[in-house]
């Protein structure tokens, strides 16, 4: 679904020139749930937007679907992924079912066509439409907010879905309920989603595989038993333990 290939990516500012991703190559495959972690500035972030083209490589290339993604009209693209940033992102003046049906409003479906589509997303995240959908944005909690955001990402049913630290501004309790829903939405429609976190214990129980990164390049990829058994070199194994230790409980291991 998603190759990155020899990417790097250099962004210039006035200290000089900075490095993002170096030589970085990387095959997500169709259905698969893909963890980018790594501390801050090691480049998972603009991994994550190179695939949607927020940001473009400056050298090497990233394919979606098997082709180049400069060969999708940008339009195109972003109608197949899905977006959910930290805070859901979501438009305050509108309320949940306009958040909700945006993007079914600007490829032209009808009023009916939107309103079916927005109670089966809400549903989907587990908000009875009738009770979210005429609320706005302020009257959510956070939790709330990051659920009407993963369903307006779902809109259109693309086939992959991003994700930028979507469920880090969460208390505990909330950050664990979202986990397990999120869990089953996932195995439940079968999307490519690529998930950046800090946090080791939601990208071991969320991702089938991880990928470190650090300082731009690529340090393992791996499942979260290759990564807590078998590091292979020892940064790895000190990322991974303080992260287990910051995390606060033991991982859910994803087999």
């Amino acid at each position: 679904m998603i190759d990155f290939v020899c990417v790097g990516k250099t962004y210039r500012t006035g200290k000089g020139t900075v490095v993002a991703l170096r030589e970085f190559t990387l095959n997500i495959g169709g259905g698969e749930c893909m963890g980018l972690i790594g501390p801050s500035g090691s480049g998972k972030s603009t991994a994550l937007r190179l695939v949607n083209r927020l940001v473009d490589p400056t050298s090497g290339s990233v394919r979606f679907e098997g082709r180049d993604l400069h060969s999708h009209s940008l339009v195109e693209l972003r109608h197949k992924i899905g977006y959910v940033v930290q805070d859901g992102g979501l438009f305050p003046h509108l309320t949940v079912a306009e958040n909700v049906g945006l993007l079914c409003r600007l490829v032209g479906q009808t009023r009916r066509e939107v309103s079916r589509r927005v109670s089966t997303l809400l549903e989907l995240v587990a908000l009875e439409p009738s009770e979210f959908a005429p609320r706005y944005p302020r009257e959510l909690s956070g939790g709330q907010c990051q659920r009407v955001g993963v369903a307006r990402a779902l809109a259109l049913d693309p086939p992959c879905v991003l994700l930028d630290e979507p469920f880090s501004a969460l208390d505990p309790l909330t950050r664990d309920a979202i986990h397990g829903d999120f869990e089953r939405l996932v195995q439940t429609l079968g999307k490519t989603v690529l998930l950046v976190t800090h946090d080791l214990r939601e990208a071991f129980r969320l991702a089938r595989r991880c990928a470190l990164l650090h300082a731009g390049g690529l340090m393992q990829v791996g499942n979260a038993a290759a990564f807590l058994e078998h590091p292979e070199t020892p940064f790895v194994e000190t990322f991974v333990r303080e992260g287990m230790r910051q995390s606060g409980s033991a991982p859910h291991v994803t087999a």
